[in-house]
């Protein structure tokens, strides 16, 4: 008694899921009576079944992307500091140095840095002037004081960058929008605010 087709192929798409292959040649010649059938279905399940695994594949890979672009463009979670000495008291947290060691390489004297770390002045109110205002009330070389408060700041504007958009094409193919997004960047990051402001 010869086995019916339906058995020999559910036998065949079992054997494929477990193990991932499938072996037309060898299913043929165990089944001669239903070689013609066979030669014809199992080279269909075998593509049906690799295209169903490059589709998890990619499914997998684009969610991967997907998370990981959002990883890259997820807004800093920052916190803004408000005054001169929550500026530098974070930069002393995050340096992990002694006010003795700050002050050694700074050339600030540490009483200056500790009535520094207490002072709530506005950093938007440091100009020159007011950096020099500060430097007297501290007892502090305004130069001194100057160099390291710019030095602070910029390090502080560079770890609080925002995430977003990443241009990574050229104007050959790059969109319209792209483009002006980009222009408008450089234009807002090259603008000087005016004299005395």
């Amino acid at each position: 008694m010869t086995r019916p087709i339906e058995a020999v192929v559910a036998e065949a798409q079992q054997r494929l899921a477990t193990t991932g292959r499938l072996d037309v040649a060898a299913y043929c010649s165990a089944y001669p009576e239903h070689a013609a059938e066979l030669q014809e279905l199992l080279p269909v399940i075998l593509t049906l079944h690799q295209e169903k695994r490059w589709q998890e594949a990619e499914s997998t890979s684009r969610g991967f992307a997907v998370g990981l672009f959002a990883q890259l463009t997820a807004p800093a979670q920052v916190e803004t500091p408000d005054s001169v000495g929550v500026l530098f008291s974070q930069e002393l947290e995050e340096s992990g140095i002694s006010l003795e060691e700050q002050a050694r390489r700074t050339g600030l004297p540490v009483k200056a840095l500790e009535a520094i770390l207490q002072d709530s002045t506005p950093i938007s109110a440091l100009d020159n002037a007011g950096i020099k205002k500060l430097a007297e009330r501290v007892a502090a070389p305004f130069a001194a004081l100057a160099k390291e408060f710019r030095r602070v700041k910029s390090l502080w504007s560079l770890s609080s960058l925002e995430g977003g958009m990443v241009f990574t094409r050229d104007k050959e193919t790059s969109t319209s929008e792209e483009q002006k997004a980009l222009r408008e960047q450089v234009r807002r990051a090259t603008r000087k605010p005016p004299e005395g402001k």
